[in-house]
């Protein structure tokens, strides 16, 4: 057996071996998907654990903390600017939308499937943002002050 016939059969094998295209795909996209469903049960779960923490919180202060204490604390909590929070938060998220947006067109073509995926995210982040927006639109028309 010479030389190159060894090379080509070795070639071969690898080509056999080697998972077509279409299914290296598939197994991106099942892998991304399983990705983000993690990612978003994590955060689930994390934000649940917070708000058993700060109602274990909550609670233990209202046990341990003299009534006027904890009074003033709440008293000092609903004066907060909720409505300058939500504006600035909704600046914020629309800042992430453009970044991710000039990202991803530097990233991908236009045709390519991973260029629409984040499409759907651009739309969620704007959504968000829009409901902030008539947050504060609706606090600002109803308070003159504010």
């Amino acid at each position: 057996m010479t030389h190159s016939h060894h090379r080509l059969l070795s070639r071969s094998w690898l080509k056999r071996t080697v998972t077509p295209q279409p299914l290296q795909h598939s197994i991106v996209v099942v892998a991304s998907y399983m990705t983000v469903g993690t990612l978003a049960l994590i955060a689930i779960s994390s934000l649940f654990c917070l708000f058993v923490g700060l109602s274990l919180l909550d609670d233990m202060i209202r046990l341990t903390a003299p009534h006027r204490i904890w009074l003033h604390m709440k008293q000092h909590w609903l004066q907060l600017d909720w409505t300058a929070l939500a504006n600035k938060l909704s600046e914020q998220l629309t800042s992430l939308a453009e970044w991710e947006r000039q990202k991803r067109a530097a990233w991908y073509p236009h045709d390519h499937p991973s260029y629409h995926d984040g499409d759907r995210f651009h739309d969620l982040l704007f959504a968000a943002t829009h409901l902030l927006n008539e947050y504060v639109s609706k606090q600002t028309t109803r308070s003159p002050t504010g």
